[in-house]
């Protein structure tokens, strides 16, 4: 039998990869057991490898192929290599004399290659910290697997010309949106960072990538990646490989992008001289079963009997799923972060000292339920409408209390930071009846409420920075409610108005200002108008012309157009618009609805076994 030795390994592994760049399916069972054979046969060789950079160059083999048996089989073999049981002698390289050949050799490749590379030469050296040996295809002619292949853990640190992955941690278990990061080094202007997950014998390129350009200038990096095809694929939990890679031109991230579906065979990656795939920093990463929750979505507090509970439900379906399961606290007033991770709502339960009275306040969550914690404590003053800003840097919310022998409601409008915990107070001693309702103006600093001047109300405007009021919008109606959006006409603001005593009925009111410009300056034009009921709330689906609305404990929609500026209801819409979602009804009683509608990014957890990272 022939001598197993490093170099006899060296050689198999080598063979391995050459096969695993022609494999099938037919033969990834024996191939598979191929590779099995190699790994018990380094284990024992490492008796007869005293070296510890070759005990290390065999760790970084075992590691690599058993990263591929667990991406197979689901099952991590055993890597611990044997002890070396060598004793004596000395290596050549630790001799004086191997030492003098070292020393040269680096005087040599300082002198001429990387100096070279310093000063505008041609040559350009690619030290062994970075590896540039492809994941699953032979070592590039002429180069030693030494040179090609690093340490047993995945390289983290490139010196010279190349990427490496610093995070997630090998192993790690990961969320299915992920945040990539690493460094870099002598990145050409053209070139960009690619991410490749490996699924069987197929690479699928994420299509998120990081063009040169947008590289600090210390080389760090980061890409925010969702770690799934579709919402199906996301249902079942997986392990996946994950290794970084630099394209050099765009025909490079063309081949790419067409195959960030469908995947790509190795044999048809990139060539050498337009790729390079990053062994040494690859990643094993494990994600568990989750349902997702991303796109627009509507999010809204129902009140099912007892309490109110959180909601999230696709556009146009009439059913949603819960996030809150709560029967001693109501969660209402939901409104979601500009990125759709996070909820803010109000909390609210039953005063212990007060059976009649309520204690409020308010809290944020991740979109999923998850992180719940609170941001104003409890107080008997009652809060309601808390937005985050548009840069969700701030956070507003309305404190209303009841004065006098009537209990006439009492509002004033404040702000919060969520970072540091200092309040505002927007709009200055409480009024009567107003200051209840406000809207951020989209991509600015300022809020618009209601405000009472003369015989009606009308809109202002605050800046948070100054604190400055101004006019914004006056229809010469009673006015509340206003929510603000854009459109591809301009700005385009929703609101109610309130009819005379002794119903107070509310209509549906719309307007746009196409010049972009403050203060507001549209026509308002009635849009519904009611037939003895309250309508609320109405807010604009963001990527259509449909808007939502609440009226008997229910949310409706209702489609319009825009012509010439001028904005009607769709032709054969019905005018009290359809429901969408329908409150349960408890006892004679039909509590209020609230709602949101916006970006939504939530993955909530699928209760089955998890994928168990190996030891």
């Amino acid at each position: 039998m022939s001598e197993v030795n490093f170099k006899s390994l060296q050689t198999v592994h080598e063979s391995l990869l050459q096969k695993q760049q022609k494999l099938t399916e037919e033969n990834q069972g024996d191939f598979a057991r191929e590779v099995r054979a190699y790994i018990e046969q380094a284990k024992k060789a490492g008796s007869m490898i005293p070296s510890t950079r070759e005990r290390d160059q065999v760790r970084a083999n075992l590691r690599y192929w058993a990263n591929y048996i667990y991406s197979i089989e689901k099952s991590f073999p055993d890597t611990e290599l044997a002890p070396s049981t060598v004793t004596g002698g000395q290596s050549f390289w630790t001799s004086r004399l191997g030492l003098a050949v070292l020393g040269l050799a680096l005087v040599i490749l300082i002198g001429i290659g990387i100096g070279s590379s310093l000063f505008g030469g041609a040559a350009t050296v690619t030290p062994t910290s970075i590896s540039s040996t492809p994941l699953v295809t032979a070592p590039v002619q002429g180069t030693s697997t030494t040179e090609a292949n690093s340490t047993a853990e995945p390289n983290s640190t490139p010196v010279f010309g190349g990427v490496a992955l610093t995070s997630p941690e090998n192993g790690a278990n990961v969320l299915p949106k992920v945040q990539f990061s690493g460094v870099s080094a002598n990145l050409k202007v053209e070139d960009s960072i690619h991410l490749l997950i490996v699924r069987g014998d197929l690479f699928f390129p994420l299509k998120e990538f990081i063009p040169q350009a947008r590289i600090s200038a210390a080389g760090d990096w980061k890409i925010d990646a969702f770690l799934y095809r579709d919402e199906k694929d996301l249902e079942q939990p997986e392990n996946l490989i994950v290794v970084p890679a630099v394209c050099f031109d765009q025909q490079c991230r063309d081949t790419l992008d067409a195959s960030v579906d469908t995947g790509i065979a190795s044999k048809n990656l990139p060539s050498q001289r337009s790729f390079r795939l990053y062994q040494d920093s690859s990643r094993v990463l494990y994600r568990n079963a989750y349902q997702a929750a991303v796109g627009t979505r509507l999010t809204y507090s129902l009140f099912k009997g007892t309490s109110y509970d959180l909601y999230t439900a696709k556009i146009g379906e009439n059913s949603g799923r819960q996030i809150t399961f709560t029967t001693e606290f109501s969660e209402m007033f939901p409104d979601l972060s500009a990125d759709g991770t996070k909820i803010v709502y109000v909390k609210r339960m039953k005063d212990p000292n007060n059976e009649k009275g309520h204690l409020f306040a308010i809290w944020i969550m991740d979109s999923n339920g998850e992180n719940d914690h609170e941001l104003i404590g409890w107080t008997k003053k009652t809060l309601e409408n808390p937005q985050w800003s548009p840069n969700s840097t701030y956070i507003s919310y309305t404190i209303v209390e009841s004065r006098g022998s009537s209990g006439t409601p009492y509002s004033s409008i404040h702000l919060i930071d969520p970072i540091s915990g200092e309040v505002r107070d927007l709009t200055g001693e409480p009024y009567a009846l107003v200051h209840r309702y406000s809207s951020w103006i989209p991509n600015g600093n300022s809020l618009v409420f209601d405000a009472a001047i003369s015989d009606r109300t009308r809109l202002i405007q605050v800046s948070i920075d100054s604190q400055t009021l101004s006019p914004f919008f006056d229809p010469q109606l009673y006015v509340s409610q206003p929510k603000i959006s854009l459109s591809e006409d301009g700005y385009l603001m929703t609101f109610i108005t309130i009819g005379p005593e002794p119903n107070y009925y509310h209509d549906i009111y719309v307007t746009i200002d196409s010049d972009g410009e403050l203060p507001f300056d549209g026509t308002a034009v009635r849009l519904i108008k009611s037939t003895g009921e309250l309508l609320d709330f109405p807010r604009v689906y963001p990527e259509g012309n449909a808007l939502y609305f609440t009226t008997h404990g229910s949310i409706y929609r209702i489609e319009y157009q825009i012509i010439d500026g001028q904005i009607t209801l769709k032709p054969n819409t019905s005018a009290s618009g359809e429901v969408v979602i329908k409150t349960p009804e408890v006892g004679d009683r039909v509590e209020p609805i609230y709602f949101d509608i916006g970006y939504m990014e939530a993955f909530f957890p699928i209760d089955q076994t998890s994928v168990t990272p190996p030891p």
